[in-house]
């Protein structure tokens, strides 16, 4: 069972989005926008769905998606309204005579999200949006654009954190049969230091030509 969020006023005796969705969801509400900020960010189950019923904070929906964006990176945000209203546009939008459908439009959206949780990788405070070719560190961190060969290198990176990957290992996931100068992939390596210098994670150099992640904090 997906776990979602709704931000709505109470008191609704009609379209309540949280009645609607239970039993479908579990289900957590939020009255408003400063009880969701102080105890969603102190509890430690993570929504895969952010809902919010457009009409209660109309002039607050540009800032709201931008706070869940930096705290929840990871969950989907369906915006509910009976008038047209700003959405982002990484933000569902339903209008009224939809409402109805909200269930089985959660329940698509949380199976795409299964079906593509490969394109986020969480380690520790670093957010890697592997299709996007973006780097940010959690929970506050300015999206950072990479190549799509940086990457690459990040995921393979994360995937064997601490661990010593050769010269030749990273250019025989990365680059296949193509031959690369150390030189070319050591350009890669300093971008994404970088990247990482506002986080808890460094790539080290290995004597012999090869890096590793690791997390800064925990050798200290």
């Amino acid at each position: 069972m997906g776990v979602v969020w709704v931000i709505e006023k109470p008191g609704r005796s009609e379209l309540s989005l949280t009645s609607l969705l239970q039993g479908d969801v579990a289900v957590r509400a939020f009255a408003s926008i400063k009880n969701f900020l102080k105890l969603g960010r102190m509890s430690a189950v993570k929504p895969q769905a952010i809902v919010i019923h457009g009409d209660d904070f109309p002039d607050d929906l540009e800032n709201l998606e931008k706070l869940i964006d930096i705290h929840w990176p990871l969950a989907k945000i369906v915006v509910l309204g009976t008038k047209p209203i700003h959405a982002s546009s990484y933000a569902f939008w339903i209008e009224k005579e939809g409402f109805s459908q909200l269930p089985f439009t959660l329940q698509r959206l949380l199976n795409m999200e299964n079906r593509e949780e490969s394109r986020f990788i969480v380690l520790g405070n670093l957010c890697l949006d592997f299709e996007g070719n973006r780097l940010r560190t959690l929970p506050e961190g300015d999206w950072q654009h990479l190549t799509h060969k940086q990457a690459q290198i990040m995921r393979h990176l994360i995937r064997f954190q601490n661990r010593f990957l050769s010269h030749e290992d990273l250019c025989n996931e990365i680059w296949k049969d193509v031959k690369v100068s150390p030189k070319s992939v050591s350009s890669h390596i300093s971008r994404l230091r970088q990247n990482l210098s506002s986080s808890h994670f460094t790539i080290e150099s290995i004597y012999g030509g090869g890096y590793r992640l690791v997390n800064q904090d925990s050798e200290t």
